[in-house]
């Protein structure tokens, strides 16, 4: 599944209190990002969330004041699959609470957030967020809002994913995948906004496939193409991990070997003595995971070999 929203929902009490619950509409999945935000017209004297997923551990609840009302949130990673319902206790009877949950595929990375929220404010029919600078690669940006209708003309790359239209409240979100400065620009009806950003880590992983073609031998070096996409700070992040497989061919024997090599480092050449004890290899197929980005896209390219070039060492030696 590719990175970005999976779902999303919210809730709004019927009047003063303390406690409010919405379910997803469909089961989670185990690994995605699920964030909750809530809207009180005071201070509620914090705020707790929880689900009913066994293991899920919410972060420290954070709170900004826009527009004379108070903005909590907190997040979790969904430790397994299945029906999750969200509930929002505040600390002391507030006049209302609306509840905004969703849920997010970021890649199977650890929970956590970028850079600090932002907030922002406009009048008029113009909607512009305020800009938040990421510092990961890539992100998911999350631009909660109240005003007095849905957006439209969404600025490139962002989606309105739920709107509240009896109180004038939503959030959209949107996948980065360069460290920069961003913000949420659209049209609304009018009457002015206040809004929140905010930003999280997320991770890419793809599968390179590689096909040779020319009989290998103990003695043969492979250059693997493209080498620029792993050798360049943008192409590649710290923490990404290679591990090859490789089909081998013996007279009589087809067999799956695999290595894995250290992890790969921006700007460095990274190469592999794989210990495969054939002479003769039908296909490598290499494997990339972790905090990876190969040519701004969300899986890695394919990569090809080159004229294969005899050496003299012990066992296939592959370059990346």
């Amino acid at each position: 599944m590719a990175l970005g929203f999976v779902q999303g929902t919210f809730a709004n009490s019927t009047g003063a209190g303390t406690v409010l619950a919405k379910a997803f509409s469909v089961s989670v999945t185990a690994g995605d990002l699920l964030v909750a935000l809530v809207q009180t017209p005071t201070t509620a004297g914090g705020m707790t969330l929880t689900d009913n997923m066994t293991g899920n551990s919410w972060s420290a609840v954070t709170q900004v004041t826009i527009g004379g009302e108070v903005i909590y949130r907190s997040e979790v990673i969904a430790t397994s699959t299945g029906s999750v319902t969200i509930t929002a206790t505040a600390n002391t009877s507030v006049g209302f609470i609306n509840l905004y949950i969703g849920e997010w595929n970021i890649g199977g990375h650890a929970l956590a957030r970028d850079v600090n929220d932002v907030t922002g404010s406009d009048a008029g029919t113009s909607f512009a967020s305020a800009s938040i600078t990421t510092t990961n690669n890539p992100d998911i940006l999350i631009c909660w809002y109240s005003n007095n209708g849905s957006l439209t003309g969404l600025s490139s790359g962002w989606t309105q994913n739920v709107y509240d239209t009896p109180n004038g409240n939503g959030y959209a979100s949107a996948v980065v995948t360069t460290a920069a400065a961003y913000q949420l620009t659209a049209t609304q009806p009018g009457g002015g906004d206040v809004s929140v950003i905010y930003a999280y880590k997320a991770t890419t992983s793809g599968t390179i496939n590689i096909n040779a073609t020319v009989p290998l031998t103990p003695d043969t070096v492979l250059t693997l193409t493209p080498q620029l996409a792993l050798k360049t700070p943008v192409g590649i992040l710290p923490g990404t991990v290679l591990s090859f497989g490789a089909q081998l061919q013996q007279p009589d024997t087809i067999a799956i070997t695999s290595a894995t090599i250290q992890t790969l480092t921006p700007g460095v050449l990274e190469q592999m003595i794989a210990p495969f004890p054939i002479q003769n290899i039908l296909a490598l197929t290499a494997n990339v995971t972790g905090p990876t980005l190969l040519s701004g896209a969300n899986a890695p390219t394919p990569a090809t070999v080159v004229t294969p070039r005899p050496r003299n060492i012990h066992g296939p030696q592959i370059y990346i």
